[in-house]
This record gives structure tokens, C-alpha cells and sequence, in this order.
């Protein structure tokens, strides 16, 4: 999944991209990897929590990664976020995405 924001102007500090989402209910961590404007800024396991399957509600949850302010720049940015581990149309492993929001930290 990929998702786009502008910037009028270049961040001078660090930056937070902080993710809503869950995992699949399967034991095994879900491989993913996440690229700021073609940057890898982490490849690992889900960080977030497994589906309740059977249970309708879902287990969201967030997570935060830091993101270099020097990969961000004025005009379009991308945000690209890929699971890693193969698997079959609607069955885990999967990765869950409600929400993603890069923040500025204050210095």
C-alpha cells in the first residue's frame, strides 16, 4: 500500500510516522517492510498485534517509527508499506492498516 502527502516546506527536525493497525491472527509475525520516498526506515516483523479472530472487534493498536527529516522533502512525499510474507488472497499472514500520520517532533 502506498499513500502521498505534500510538504510546503523542508522539515528541520525529526519525524515520527505512527501507524494504526493489527496483524493477522496466525502465531507468526507478519514480515514487513516500510520505504519513505524509496528509503527503507524498517523491514522486521509486525509490530502491532494479532487479529482476535473469531471475535468481530479486532485488536488495533499503534505504533511509531522515527523517520529521518533529510528523507522528506518540499512537494510530493511517499509513504509505502509492503507485507513480506507470501500467502493466499484474504488468509494470513496479512498486515492491517486503519491509519498512518507523519507527525514533526518538536526540537
Amino acid at each position: 500500500m502506498q499513500a502521498s502527502f505534500s510538504l510546503d516546506v523542508t522539515p528541520s527536525g525529526p519525524a515520527q510516522l505512527t501507524i494504526e493497525g493489527m496483524d493477522s491472527e496466525d502465531a507468526a509475525k507478519t514480515e514487513i517492510a516500510i520505504e519513505v520516498n524509496g528509503t527503507q526506515i524498517y523491514v522486521g516483523p509486525d509490530p502491532l498485534p494479532n487479529d482476535d479472530l473469531p471475535l468481530e472487534t479486532g485488536t488495533w493498536a499503534q505504533h511509531s517509527f522515527s523517520i529521518d527529516a533529510k528523507l522528506l522533502r518540499v512537494g510530493r512525499n511517499t509513504i509505502t508499506i509492503r507485507n513480506r510474507s507470501p500467502g493466499a488472497f484474504g488468509l494470513p499472514p496479512f498486515f492491517m492498516l486503519d491509519y498512518a500520520i507523519v507527525a514533526f517532533l518538536p526540537m
